[in-house]
């Protein structure tokens, strides 16, 4: 936090985040620090492993492990938006953070250590919500031409998974979200139906 704290340019920013490092590993998890957000490709742009070379990182989004939030940009931006179970949530938020009151920086020398498993593997049922929330999260966030992309790459997903998921909830989480929206699914039927690809 002191680390933080001391960045000269914390009153123009939305959020402060700290380096997050696998408790296990002792790896850096990039993919919880988005430099940018690109609506043409769908993705979100990391720093890659071997580029980490500057203290500081300008950041468009950020995962909700260790950051600090301004809090007049919280008042501005209000509260979380809660359709996103499980996964984008954060991304989702701190994304608002950067687009209504200013940019996010990552402090490369604090360090918060993130409990998860070493190889950082998430389990398949929240892929599941994650695979739902990132064509809501573009969906909301971007404009028209986002759908095309979008529709082609949740194709790609639903070929990569298929078999790991039934037919019909990858069509609900990928297909339906596209063209219908806020599709639900019942949390507790999810969490049971896939508790054997929980590892």
């Amino acid at each position: 936090m002191e680390k933080l704290l001391s960045f000269k340019d914390k009153n123009k920013a939305s959020f402060l985040a700290p380096l997050i490092l696998n408790k296990f590993s002792q790896k850096p998890e990039f993919s919880a620090h988005k430099l940018k957000i690109d609506f043409f490709s769908i993705n979100e742009k990391y720093i890659k492993s071997d580029e980490m070379i500057k203290p500081i990182y300008k950041l468009e989004a950020n995962s909700f492990v260790g950051p600090l939030l301004k809090k007049e940009a919280v008042k501005r931006v209000g509260s979380i938006d809660t359709s996103f179970f499980i996964l984008y949530d954060d991304t989702d938020y701190t994304y608002r953070l950067f687009r209504f009151y200013g940019p996010g920086y990552l402090i490369t020398e604090s360090i918060i250590y993130h409990k998860t498993s070493p190889d950082n593997k998430i389990p398949k049922w929240k892929k599941l919500y994650g695979m739902r929330n990132e064509i809501r999260f573009f969906k909301k966030h971007g404009k028209p031409f986002v759908y095309i992309p979008l529709f082609l790459k949740s194709i790609l997903k639903f070929i990569i998974n298929y078999g790991k998921f039934s037919t019909n909830d990858l069509l609900k989480a990928l297909f339906l979200e596209i063209f219908i929206g806020n599709v639900e699914f019942n949390h507790n039927y999810i969490i049971e139906k896939y508790k054997d690809l929980y590892n």
